[in-house]
């Protein structure tokens, strides 16, 4: 399953879609540190994607598409914080140069 198929499937991307909106401002520098609710939809997404097989990698391409382009623009640097400062470990990549082909969980 391409990149397309994972974005455009049923499932696809809405829990990504959900998610992210409360992060964006911590993400972009407007506010220091991320909200409870970034960091409970984070770690929620987590769970979700160590639950099923290719959870991983639709995350990963979903995000990937959604900061395509996002304005103001994400920071890497926040981007990269972001699991450490919701105290969580993910079992998908969030960096600036996410390489989703290579996720395998």
């Amino acid at each position: 399953m391409g990149e397309d198929e994972y974005i455009e499937s049923k499932q696809g991307c809405e829990y990504v879609f959900t998610a992210f909106p409360y992060c964006l401002e911590f993400l972009t520098g407007l506010y220091y540190k991320p909200s409870r609710k970034c960091c409970n939809h984070i770690k929620k997404l987590n769970m979700i994607a160590k639950h099923r097989k290719g959870n991983a990698q639709r995350f990963c391409y979903c995000i990937e598409a959604m900061v395509r382009g996002t304005q103001p623009p994400l920071l890497a640097s926040r981007i990269q914080q972001l699991p450490i400062t919701c105290n969580t470990s993910l079992s998908f990549p969030i960096s600036a140069s996410m390489d989703c082909s290579q996720v395998t969980s």
